[in-house]
């Protein structure tokens, strides 16, 4: 069953989804780069070394897991997700979740979901982020 949920990046950044319904969202202001342009360098970057911060592309829809949406278990994963210069996840590590069983799904989301790049002057690089995933029930 899918519920409605927020991602939050460290750098502020949003995407709302809602029963895993919204359509790919586009860029609010004209990239910078792509996917397909070189990489700028191989360093990690944040939010702070960067003129364009990685924004989500196509979202995966999250899938709360049976047995604790039964028995109204709520909470939030938070995982450090690096994205490629192709807007990819690399990886995704877990900071702290809230229950063990909402691990598997978040992760299974973010390693999935895509991204226009983050740009560094005209070039995409590696990106890193906090990326809060949320469980939460509908009344």
């Amino acid at each position: 069953m899918r519920h409605g949920r927020v991602i939050v990046f460290s750098c502020g950044l949003t995407a709302l989804q809602a029963c895993g319904a919204i359509p790919t969202p586009t860029p609010r202001v004209a990239r910078l780069c792509s996917a397909s342009s070189a990489p700028a360098d191989s360093l990690l970057h944040d939010s702070l070394s960067v003129d364009q911060r990685a924004e989500v592309r196509t979202v995966v829809p999250l899938t709360y897991p049976e047995g604790l949406r039964q028995e109204g278990i709520q909470g939030i994963v938070v995982l450090h997700v690096f994205v490629s210069p192709r807007g990819v996840v690399d990886s995704a590590v877990v900071v702290t979740a809230a229950e063990r069983g909402f691990v598997s799904p978040a992760l299974y989301e973010a390693r999935n979901t895509t991204y226009w790049p983050a740009c560094r002057g005209s070039q995409p690089v590696r990106y890193q982020a906090l990326l809060p995933i949320s469980f939460t029930l509908r009344h």
